[in-house]
Order: C-alpha cells, then structure tokens, then sequence
C-alpha cells in the first residue's frame, strides 16, 4: 500500500473534484458550522484514504483501478458517507454555533461570496443538458447576484441577459430543476 503522488492525486482530483465541491456544498448549510474549504479538504482526505484501503483490498495498484467501475462506486460512496457523518455532526453543534451575532453571520457571507469556491459549479459535470439549458445554467453560475436571497431565481433579469421571454426563461428553470433532481435521485444525493 503506497501513498499517492501528486501525479497521481492530480488524476484523482481532476475526475472527483466537482463531486467533491457539490458534497461540500451539501455538508454545511452555512459557513458558521463548517465552511466548504473545510469541507474539501476534509473530502480529499477520504478520498485519499479510500485509494489506500481499495488498493489494500483489491491488491490492485492506482493505475488499475482508477478508472474502473467498482473503484468509482466505491470512491462515492466513501465520500457519500463523510458527508453523512459530518453533516450529523455538524447538526449536533448548530445549536451553539448560532447563536453568533448578525454582524458575524453578515460578515461570513460577505467573505463567501467573495471566494473563488463556487459550490454550485459542482453540480455541472455529471449533468448533461442541452444548449439551452446549458446556457441558462451558466448565466446562473457566472452572475450569482441572479439568485436572490430567499434561493429564488431572478426571472425578470435572468430573461433579459438570456434575451427570452419570461415563460421561455421559468420553462427552462424548471426544466433545469428536473434535470438536477433526477441526476441527485438516481445518484442517491
């Protein structure tokens, strides 16, 4: 049982990395309890462990198995259960982490925002969509200011940098819901 190199975590980290960043994204629910970089990094973790024990099961080195189908099953659901794991944890510590002051909670976001993490670019890879809801979805990812604070979805603005209607803009919106929640059903998310 070896280590990884850093070619070798590279590969690993260019094929999982979106997986990654949307369960890191899911872990959470807001940076006071865990912030995604943590979460990240605590899934680069696991998916470095999950590499040493496979290849300690299987006897196969990390060029065999990379790309198989059992090490993929395996690899997600190693990262599927430490989202499990920390999100229980995390629920347990909500409590006490919430009660900060606004300011803190005001400041957080403001820092958030500001970061290169952007969760939501995660859900892109494994989701194959046509052009048009490729390009509402990438309207979406590249102005975040779209979505409003409640989660809703900014139609009117939204319609006008897309250059649709309205109803030709929700229409693609729900079908884009669809899209993801199909992909998160069939993916157990």
């Amino acid at each position: 049982m070896s280590k990884l190199t850093d070619t070798q975590w590279d590969i690993l980290w260019e094929k999982y990395k979106n997986l990654m960043f949307s369960i890191s994204y899911r872990i959470g629910g807001d940076n006071i309890c865990n912030s995604i970089e943590d979460s990240i990094q605590e899934l680069s973790i696991t998916a470095m462990d999950a590499c040493a024990a496979y290849e300690k099961k299987t006897g196969e080195t990390f060029k065999e198995y990379i790309n198989t189908i059992n090490f993929n099953k395996y690899i997600k659901t190693c990262l599927w259960n430490r989202k499990n794991n920390n999100g229980t944890k995390i629920e347990k510590k909500r409590e006490v982490n919430s009660h900060c002051s606004l300011d803190e909670q005001i400041a957080e976001t403001q820092n958030t925002m500001k970061s290169e993490v952007c969760p939501l670019s995660s859900l892109v890879a494994d989701v194959e969509l046509n052009p048009q809801l490729s390009s509402v979805r990438d309207t979406i990812l590249e102005d975040n200011s779209l979505i409003k604070p409640n989660g809703e979805i900014n139609v009117s603005r939204l319609s006008s940098l897309l250059g649709k209607t309205k109803q030709e803009t929700k229409k693609a919106i729900t079908e884009l819901r669809f899209q993801y929640k199909d992909f998160e059903e069939m993916n157990n998310v």
